[in-house]
């Protein structure tokens, strides 16, 4: 687990060193007639034969996790990592070598997913998931190209006046075959393929284009309040501008549009999402931040990064 913090912070030469140690250390946790291999990067195989039962298999999975927790001495330097261990069982789960790999890949992730440092054994609803979440990546594909998400918007009322003022955009899939398809289905996996930036571009076009409308028609500002996603934050593409670039090109003021973030946005702040936020600040864009209170929430971020709204 973040092997990758090790090789970033230490270097590739000590990266090298510490997987040369895990792989000693795995052979100490096996017999001698059972394989230890290293298939690429930090991820190793380990193949148990003979085992009476699932007991076994638990037995070297907790030897390996404990074996790994152990501090690691790199020359002068000291590392800790753990392991995320997926395991299937052979006739059982699969009857060939490729769909065990799969399969106890697929157990691997879950291990992950679930907080790390843990092992997780494969079940066949790993497989079914795995092929939905595939299935729905390539339908978003489909649905970018052919238009199939739209946009609502959610009116902010001022409890005073009764009078919206601003409105929130959200982004919903109109899939052909499964009907409306929840954010909460497709944003993380747009998240982890990459999907957000074309997906994020089109609703910040979108909002801006609606607040245009509403200017027009009522002959006043109604704010809209944008999500943006982490990665949008992170990755900085030409071909998608942020929302400061794409309100310079259309000239438009920054009070067309407020940005909402996540606590989890600020809890990963360096100094070049500071930037991105005193650019936005510097635009005239208000922040607002979501979900306040579920997370991470410290008063601190409230001064720190100048909010506006909760």
């Amino acid at each position: 687990d973040r092997f990758k913090e090790v090789n970033d912070t230490l270097g590739h030469h000590l990266g090298d060193l510490l997987l040369q140690q895990a792989a000693q250390r795995l052979l100490g946790c096996v017999r001698e007639v059972d394989l230890v291999a290293r298939l690429g990067g930090d991820e190793f195989t380990v193949v148990v034969s003979g085992l009476d039962s699932r007991d076994g298999a638990e037995r070297v999975a907790h030897s390996i996790l404990e074996a790994l927790q152990q501090p690691f001495v790199l020359e002068s330097e000291l590392a800790y990592v753990t392991a995320s261990i997926g395991i299937t069982l052979y006739p059982q789960d699969a009857g060939c070598v490729e769909d065990m790999l799969m399969q106890a890949d697929q157990a691997m992730y879950d291990a992950k997913h679930l907080g790390r440092n843990r092992m997780s054994y494969f079940t066949p609803s790993m497989q079914a998931h795995a092929e939905k979440r595939m299935r729905l990546v390539g339908d978003m594909h489909l649905a970018l190209q052919q238009g199939q998400f739209c946009m609502v918007f959610q009116p902010i009322v001022d409890l005073a006046t009764g009078r919206t003022h601003k409105a929130e955009a959200l982004v919903r899939w109109n899939h052909p075959d499964k009907g409306l398809i929840s954010p909460a289905d497709f944003i993380p996996i747009a998240e982890e393929t990459g999907l957000i930036m074309p997906l994020g571009d089109w609703v910040m076009r979108e909002s801006l284009a609606f607040a245009r409308h509403l200017r027009q028609r009522f002959g006043e500002i109604i704010q809209i309040s944008i999500n943006l996603s982490p990665v949008q934050f992170r990755n900085r593409t030409p071909q998608y501008p942020t929302v400061v670039e794409l309100l310079a090109q259309e000239h438009e003021s920054g009070n067309l549009v407020a940005v909402e973030i996540t606590e989890g946005t600020l809890l990963e702040a360096d100094d070049q999402l500071l930037e991105k936020l005193c650019r936005m600040r510097a635009a005239g864009i208000q922040l607002s931040l979501d979900d306040f209170g579920t997370g991470y929430s410290s008063l601190s971020y409230l001064n720190k990064f100048d909010i506006d709204y909760l």
